[in-house]
């Protein structure tokens, strides 16, 4: 394996693109709105028949 050296003189953060945030933001309200209707469906939910044998999947 080789070394790499890298000088960090020439590197400003000022110079870095700001990064935009907006669809990261929306996609993340977008996934509170879908948890919170799978919350009030109950999706994940279910009642054991106690007649039947457990099992793992």
């Amino acid at each position: 394996m080789e070394n790499v050296t890298v000088k960090m003189d020439d590197v400003k953060l000022e110079d870095a693109p700001v990064k935009k945030l907006a669809r990261r933001d929306h996609l993340i309200d977008i996934e509170h709105e879908v948890l919170a209707r799978w919350e009030a469906a109950k999706l994940f939910e279910s009642e054991p028949d106690p007649s039947k044998p457990k099992y793992m999947v």
